[in-house]
């Protein structure tokens, strides 16, 4: 992240609605390793078990904003 990488993690069969403390620490400590720390929605992911649907709807918001980079070196 320090080098300007895009960092997106996507935790699948994930109910955040019935966690309990350890189980949000858990979720928390992936948030950190996205971009911004998971604090603004667009790196950070949780999806339901059997919830094809945001599945898909995730993948492409990552995909439409792969498109949009520019590779440096």
């Amino acid at each position: 992240k320090d080098a300007g990488i895009e960092i997106y993690t996507v935790l699948l069969d994930v109910d955040t609605r019935d966690m309990d403390g350890r189980g949000q620490e858990i979720v928390d400590g992936f948030k950190k390793c996205s971009t911004n720390g998971g604090t603004t929605n667009d790196h950070f992911f949780t999806v339901a078990y059997n919830d094809d649907a945001k599945l898909k709807d995730v993948y492409h918001i990552i995909s439409n904003a792969l498109v949009k980079l520019r590779v440096t070196y």
